[in-house]
């Protein structure tokens, strides 16, 4: 099973209830791996994914395969942390 397969029938067994930090952010990656193009540029590579609910945001990379999340991190953190990270 893909990773993005995964997350798609992760995200249908917690779309029920429509609440939490997990759900919020399985909607989020399904959104990024629709259009992975979608989201804000966050340097040359990277791009920076908003959460709804919760004020967090991931950075991920754009791959062949789908996309690789590399940090996920409050909105108040230092832009810096989890920037280098491979």
């Amino acid at each position: 099973m893909s990773v993005g397969s995964w997350i798609i029938t992760r995200l249908n067994q917690v779309r029920s209830s429509r609440s939490g930090f997990f759900a919020d952010f399985l909607r989020t990656v399904a959104k990024a791996l629709e259009n992975p193009r979608h989201f804000t540029p966050a340097g040359e590579l990277m791009r920076r994914a908003n959460l709804d609910e919760f004020p967090y945001h991931f950075l991920y990379e754009e791959r062949p395969w789908g996309i690789k999340v590399t940090v996920v991190r409050h909105h108040r953190r230092s832009p810096r942390y989890g920037a280098s990270r491979q």
